[in-house]
C-alpha cells in the first residue's frame, strides 16, 4: 500500500513538472508573440472552442474559453462580412483534421475598427504523426503593410496599362535612347537620342533642377518600383510627369547597361492634383457634411470621397458596392420607422428614375444615434448617358439642429393652431353652456314674476315668489362673477394685493359666509388650528377667502344632510424666516368622486355625470377658479376622494409674514390657564398658543377632571387665572362644568366658553350658570389675548361692530348724497337706502355731486355712497376733487364706491382715490348695513 502511495506522489510530482514546463514554454511562446504583435491561443478541434489569454479575450469581448469557433464568432460579427467565408474554411480545414490551415482575414475587435490579420494554424501531432484535435493558432497584424501593398499594387496597374516607352542608356557612350510605343509611332520604330547625356542632365535640359538628383540616382542602381518624376517631352517640349523603371546590367570594362520603361503619367498626376484640390474643398466642409460619396449607377459601385465619422460609424470603407453598403448602413444608421423609405429611396432603381428628372434629390429620416439625431442624404447626379445619370455623388449631412427647430416650429404652430382649435370649441361650448345656465334663473326670474303679478292678492304667494326671485338672482349673479373672474384669469389680468392680514379674521369671515348654508343642510363644521406661529401674513385675503368659500361650498352642497366638514389649519416652518408655509385642508364625507373625475375636476365646464351632482346649480368654473387662484399665489391644490366615502382637497399657500406686535402682553406672563376639551388634539395646541403668550397652558379632558383640578388649586391657593371650558363635551358639557366650578369655588376665577361660531342658544344659561366671556373656534392666538385684555381691563382693544339686518337700524337723523347716473338704478339704491330713515339726495353724476357739497354747509353730508363709471367726472374724480376741498368735512367725510366694478383691483383703486369702503353691485344689504353702521352709529 505504501509502494502504491509513493508511485502516486512521484507520478504526481512528474506531471507537475511536466504541466510547469509545459505553462513555461507556453508562456514564453506568448511573450514572443506578443512583442512581435501577434496573439497566440489553442483550438480545440472537436469541441470547437479556443482558449486566449486575457488581453485578446478583452480586445474581442469574447471569454477565455470561448466555444462555437468559428460560427459564433460570425455570428456575434466580430469577423468582417468579406471574410466570412475564409474564416469559416480555415476553421473547418482544421476540424477535418488537417495539420496546416490558414489566410488572410479581416476581424473587428471591441472598439470598431476593423484590422487584417494573417491567420495560421498548426495541429499538434501525436506520437504517430496524426493531429490530436489540439491546434495552436496565430493572428499576426499585417493591416499597415497589407494596405501599402494594395496601393502600390494598384499603381503599378496604372502604370502597366498606360502608353509606354522603352529606354537603354549606355553608360560608356552617355547616350541615352527612348522607343516610343508602336501605338504612338503609328507601327514604325523611331528613336530619340540623348547624346552627352549627363551633361544636357546637368544643364537642366532634359528635367527641371528639382528632378535632376532623382535622374542621377536612377542611372545608378535597380529601382523596385516606379519612380515619378517630371521631364520634358522629347516630341512637343512641354514639361509632363513619367513614372520610370530600370533594371540595370553591368558589361565587360565594369561600364552600366541600363534599360527600363517610361510611362506617361500627367493625366494620372492631374487627376491626383485636382483630387487633392478637392480633398481641399472636401476638408473645408467636413465640419458640415459626414460623408461625400462618389456613387457609379451603372456598375453598382461606391468610392469614398471624405468622411468625417459618427457615432454610430467611426470608420467608414473607401469603396466597394454600393447595394450592399447601403442594406448595412440603412440596419446601422437609420431607425426602424425610418428604414423602408430609406432603402427605397437610396435603391439604384428609384436614384436612376429620380435623377433623370430632377438634378439633385434627398431624403431626410432619424438616425440610431443615441440622440436619435436627423440626417439628411443627398444625391447629386454628375455624369450621364443618353439622358440617364450614371454617376451621382452623394451626401450624409445632420441637420439634427435645423430639423429640430424646423420641427419646433411646426409644432408650435400645430399648438397654436389647436389652441385657436380648442379656444374656438371652448368659446362655442361656453356660450352654449352659458346660454343654458344664464336662461335657466333668468326663467325662474321672468316666470316668478309673472306669478306674483297674478297672486297679488295672495300675500304668501306673492313672497313665496320674491323668495324664489332671490334664489335666482344670487346664482345669476354668482355665474356672473365665476365667468368674470375666469376671463381675467385666462387673459392675465387678475392682479393679486399685497396687503396685511390676519388669519383669524380670514377664517372668520369665510365661516360667516358658509354658515347659513351648512345649517340649512345640518351639517357639522369642525375647524382645528394645529401649531399656528404667526397670524399675520400678508396676501391677498379676499381671493384667498374666495377660494376657500369655493371649497367648503362645494363640500356642503355635495355632502348628504346631516354630515361632517373638517377644516383644518397648519404653519410648517420654511428655511426663509420672511416667509411661512400654510396647509389648509378641507374635508368632507360626502358623496365623493371616481378618479376619472379626479383627474379633470379643475378643467373648466366639467362636472361629474352623477344625478346627485347634475341636480346642483353650477357652471363647472368654480374648482378651475380656486386652483388657478391658489397657484397665482405661488401655491398647490391636490384632491383625495372616493364615493360614497367622502373628498380631501388640501391646500398649500406661501404667505410672507408680518411682525406680530401684541401690545401689553407683558400683564399675562406666568398667567396659568386650564384648557379642558374633549378633543386631545384641541386641548394641547390650545395650550401651545399659551405658552408662545408667555402664560402657563394646563389642560385635561373632561369637565369631572377640570372641576377636580380647579377645587385643588384654590385649595392650595395656586388658583387658575381663567378656565377655558368646551361646550360641547360627554358627560359634563361646558355649561355643567362651569356651574359645578362655581359652586365649589366662587366667582372670583373667570369662565370662558369656547364654541362653534354661534353661542346665542346657550348664552342665557350660560351666563347664569357663570360663565363670563365667550370664545369661537377655531382658537387663534389673538383671541385668546384679546379675551385675556379684557379681563384684565386693558385698553388697546377696538369694540366690535355687530352685523345688524338693515331693517333694525336707524339713521333717521343722518344724511347721503347718492352719486349714480343711471336712474332705475338711483331708485333701487335710494329705496334701500331710506330703510335705515336716512335722508337721500340724488346726484346724476360726478361733476353734480361735487357741486353739491361745495354748495353745501359743512357737516350737512354724513355719508356719500359713490357710482364709478359717470359721464363729465367718474367716481374716482369726484372723490378725488370732494377730498382735495378746502374745508375739514370732507377730509373724514365717508365716501363708500357702490359700483359694478367688483374686483380687487378696483377695490384697490376706490381706497387710492380716497374711499373709504367698496360695495358691490348688485347690492347686498348686509355688507351695506354693516358699512352704515361702522360709520354712523
Amino acid at each position: 500500500m505504501e509502494q502504491k502511495i509513493r508511485d502516486l506522489e512521484e507520478a504526481n510530482l512528474a506531471l507537475k513538472e511536466s504541466n510547469e514546463k509545459l505553462y513555461n514554454s507556453m508562456k514564453a511562446f506568448q511573450i514572443a508573440a506578443e512583442e512581435s504583435g501577434s496573439l497566440v491561443f489553442t483550438y480545440d478541434t472537436k469541441e470547437q472552442k479556443i482558449q486566449v489569454d486575457e488581453r485578446t479575450a478583452q480586445a474581442f469581448n469574447v471569454e477565455q474559453v470561448q466555444t462555437g469557433v468559428p460560427y459564433e464568432m460570425v455570428k456575434r460579427g466580430i469577423v468582417a462580412r468579406e471574410s466570412e467565408r475564409d474564416y469559416i474554411r480555415i476553421h473547418e480545414e482544421m476540424i477535418r483534421g488537417g495539420k496546416e490551415s490558414g489566410g488572410i482575414v479581416k476581424l473587428i475587435p471591441a472598439d470598431g475598427i476593423e484590422v487584417i490579420y494573417d491567420l495560421k494554424f498548426r495541429a499538434i501531432l501525436g506520437e504517430d504523426g496524426e493531429p490530436t484535435g489540439m491546434a495552436v493558432g496565430v493572428y499576426r497584424d499585417i493591416t499597415e503593410r497589407y494596405i501599402k501593398d494594395m496601393a502600390q499594387e494598384r499603381y503599378q496597374q496604372i502604370v502597366l496599362s498606360s502608353d509606354r516607352y522603352t529606354y537603354e542608356y549606355e553608360e560608356e557612350k552617355d547616350l541615352l535612347s527612348i522607343f516610343p510605343s508602336l501605338s504612338e509611332s503609328g507601327g514604325k520604330e523611331v528613336k530619340y537620342t540623348f547624346a552627352h547625356f549627363h551633361e544636357k542632365l546637368s544643364r537642366g535640359e532634359l528635367c527641371p533642377k528639382g528632378d535632376i538628383i532623382i535622374m542621377e540616382d536612377l542611372l545608378k542602381s535597380n529601382t523596385l518600383k516606379p519612380v515619378q518624376v517630371q521631364l520634358y517631352s522629347a516630341k512637343t517640349g512641354e514639361k509632363r510627369w513619367y513614372a520610370i523603371t530600370n533594371s540595370m546590367m553591368k558589361e565587360k570594362g565594369g561600364f552600366r547597361r541600363i534599360v527600363g520603361t517610361i510611362a506617361d503619367i500627367t493625366d494620372i498626376k492631374q487627376r491626383e492634383i485636382s483630387h487633392k484640390k478637392l480633398e481641399h474643398v472636401l476638408q473645408s466642409l467636413k465640419d458640415e457634411y459626414i460623408g461625400i460619396f462618389e456613387v457609379d449607377l451603372e456598375n453598382d459601385m461606391f468610392t469614398t470621397l471624405s468622411y468625417g465619422g459618427s457615432e454610430l460609424m467611426p470608420e467608414f470603407p473607401d469603396d466597394g458596392c454600393y447595394s450592399e453598403m447601403m442594406d448595412w448602413l440603412c440596419e446601422a444608421l437609420a431607425a426602424p420607422e425610418y428604414r423602408e423609405a430609406y432603402i427605397g429611396f437610396t435603391s439604384l432603381t428609384y436614384l436612376r428614375k429620380a435623377l433623370s428628372k430632377e438634378r439633385r434629390v434627398e431624403v431626410e429620416y432619424m438616425t440610431m444615434c443615441k440622440n436619435r439625431n436627423w440626417w439628411r442624404t443627398s444625391y447629386q447626379a454628375v455624369e450621364y448617358k443618353e439622358g440617364i445619370p450614371t454617376k451621382a455623388i452623394m451626401y450624409q449631412f445632420d441637420i439634427d439642429k435645423v430639423k429640430t427647430e424646423k420641427l419646433m416650429q411646426q409644432q408650435a404652430m400645430q399648438e397654436a393652431y389647436n389652441c385657436a382649435e380648442a379656444a374656438n370649441a371652448a368659446k362655442t361650448e361656453f356660450l352654449s353652456r352659458m346660454s343654458h345656465d344664464i336662461r335657466t334663473p333668468m326663467n325662474a326670474i321672468i316666470g316668478m314674476t309673472a306669478i306674483a303679478r297674478t297672486q297679488i292678492g295672495n300675500p304668501e304667494r306673492v313672497q313665496e315668489c320674491l323668495g324664489k326671485i332671490t334664489a335666482a338672482s344670487k346664482h345669476l349673479l354668482s355665474l356672473i362673477n365665476e365667468v368674470l373672474d375666469m376671463s381675467k384669469i385666462e387673459s392675465g389680468k387678475m392682479e393679486l394685493q399685497e396687503e396685511g392680514f390676519n388669519l383669524a379674521d380670514l377664517i372668520d369671515n369665510m365661516v360667516s359666509m358658509v354658515l347659513p348654508q351648512i345649517n340649512e343642510h345640518g351639517h357639522t363644521l369642525r375647524v382645528t388650528v394645529e401649531e399656528l406661529k404667526h397670524e399675520w401674513v400678508v396676501g391677498d385675503s379676499l381671493r384667498i377667502q374666495q377660494a376657500f368659500v369655493n371649497l367648503i361650498g362645494n363640500a356642503t352642497k355635495y355632502t348628504p344632510d346631516g354630515g361632517r366638514i373638517d377644516v383644518r389649519i397648519h404653519e410648517r416652518p420654511l428655511k426663509n424666516p420672511e416667509y411661512g408655509e400654510y396647509e389648509f385642508v378641507f374635508e368632507d364625507n360626502g358623496i365623493g368622486m371616481t378618479k376619472a373625475f379626479q383627474d379633470v375636476i379643475f378643467e373648466p365646464f366639467t362636472r361629474a355625470e352623477d344625478h346627485e351632482v347634475l341636480k346642483e346649480n353650477g357652471t363647472g368654473l368654480g374648482m378651475t377658479i380656486t386652483r388657478n387662484l391658489i397657484r397665482m399665489m405661488d401655491g398647490d391644490i391636490k384632491v383625495e376622494s372616493e364615493p360614497k366615502k367622502g373628498s380631501k382637497f388640501t391646500v398649500t399657500i406661501h404667505l410672507k409674514l408680518q411682525e406680530e406686535h401684541y401690545d401689553n402682553v407683558e400683564e399675562l406672563a406666568g398667567l396659568p390657564v386650564l384648557i379642558v376639551d374633549d378633543d386631545r388634539v384641541t386641548a394641547e395646541s390650545a395650550c401651545i398658543m399659551l405658552n408662545d403668550i408667555g402664560m402657563q397652558g394646563d389642560w385635561c379632558l373632561s369637565g369631572r377632571e377640570a372641576v377636580g383640578r380647579a377645587i385643588d388649586k384654590h385649595k392650595s391657593q395656586e388658583d387658575y387665572f381663567a378656565v377655558i371650558l368646551d361646550w360641547k363635551m360627554p358627560g359634563m358639557d361646558g355649561v355643567m362644568t362651569a356651574k359645578a366650578i362655581r359652586e365649589n369655588i366662587g366667582p372670583d376665577i373667570p369662565i370662558i366658553i369656547i364654541s362653534a361660531f354661534d353661542w346665542s342658544e346657550i348664552e342665557t344659561e350660560a351666563r347664569a350658570a357663570g360663565v363670563d366671556h365667550f370664545i369661537s373656534k377655531p382658537l387663534f392666538k389673538s383671541r385668546f389675548i384679546h379675551c385675556f385684555k379684557e379681563i384684565l381691563h386693558i385698553g388697546g382693544q377696538a369694540p366690535e361692530v355687530k352685523t345688524e339686518m338693515i331693517e333694525q337700524l336707524d339713521f333717521s337723523c343722518k344724511r347721503a348724497l347718492l352719486v349714480e347716473d343711471n336712474e332705475l338704478n338711483a331708485e333701487i339704491v335710494e329705496e334701500l337706502l331710506k330703510m335705515t330713515g336716512i335722508r337721500v339726495e340724488w346726484a346724476k353724476n360726478g361733476r353734480e355731486a361735487v357741486r353739491m357739497v361745495e354748495d353745501s354747509p359743512e357737516g350737512y353730508y354724513d355719508m356719500v355712497f359713490m357710482d364709478i363709471q359717470m359721464p363729465f367726472l367718474n367716481g374716482y374724480e369726484a372723490t378725488v376733487a370732494i377730498r382735495n376741498m378746502d374745508r375739514k368735512d370732507t377730509r373724514k367725510m365717508p365716501i363708500v364706491a357702490m359700483t359694478a366694478n367688483a374686483f380687487a383691483e378696483d377695490i384697490d383703486h376706490a381706497r387710492n382715490a380716497g374711499m373709504n369702503e367698496h360695495i358691490a353691485k348688485p347690492i347686498d344689504l348686509r355688507k351695506m348695513g354693516e358699512v352704515m353702521a361702522k360709520y354712523l352709529s
